[in-house]
């Protein structure tokens, strides 16, 4: 069987291609998969849930696993914590300003967003996505060898994984750029209210009363 290129005999400078090879998926394969990214997507957070699932054993075929996460552009639960929010979380914690420090925000605001949408539309058509999760059961079955070995707890969250990645194909969601800008007004009134009271000008300054601790109203 033909084993995957190295990194250095392909030339690799593209990280997220070189951690794609790294977990054994073919350069051509891996550069098919970059070139169909959606805006956005969290490449590093769908590997590192697949690392997650590897570990846990049972997984006869990890490439075609990790092709499916980034191919279906899914979204790890909220309970799976990858470097990236961890890492967003610790410089959140450690500063409390910054246009990086910010974006990193949005960035967390948008994924939130977008779950908050797929939570919706589960809600409204529970029935619907039922159905949905026993398709993707019998999908990993067929594509999975070895699932109906796997661990209940974990089969099950890779099961709803599938189910919200499909669900989300169908939400026109909005996009980055576009979540930013409608975020810009709604930040505006906070940034007042942080805003120091202007000085009083001289002609408001002579009409003050005479004791600056007594309260008066002007009709």
């Amino acid at each position: 069987m033909n084993k995957p290129a190295t990194q250095a005999e392909e030339g690799i400078d593209n990280p997220l291609l070189g951690e794609l090879t790294r977990r054994g998926i073919t350069v051509s394969q891996a550069k098919k998969l970059l070139s169909s990214l959606e805006p956005g997507q969290q490449v590093i957070d769908q590997l590192e849930w697949g690392d997650y699932i590897v570990s846990q054993g049972a997984i006869k075929n990890p490439p075609g696993l990790y092709v499916t996460f980034v191919r279906e552009n899914m979204t790890p639960p909220d309970s799976f914590e990858s470097s990236r929010k961890r890492r967003l979380k610790q410089e959140q914690a450690q500063a409390a300003s910054g246009e990086q420090l910010e974006e990193d925000a949005l960035l967390l605001e948008y994924g939130e967003y977008r779950n908050k949408e797929i939570d919706q539309y589960i809600a409204n058509n529970p029935e619907r996505y039922e159905h949905l999760r026993l398709t993707k059961v019998e999908d990993a079955r067929v594509k999975f060898d070895g699932f109906a070995e796997w661990k209940p707890e974990l089969a099950d969250k890779f099961v709803t994984t599938l189910a919200r990645a499909e669900v989300a194909k169908g939400i026109p969601f909005d996009t980055f750029e576009t979540f930013r800008r409608r975020r810009i007004p709604q930040a505006i009134p906070q940034l007042l209210l942080a805003l120091p009271a202007p000085a009083p000008t001289p002609e408001q300054g002579s009409d003050a009363p005479a004791s600056a601790g007594e309260d008066y109203i002007v009709v």
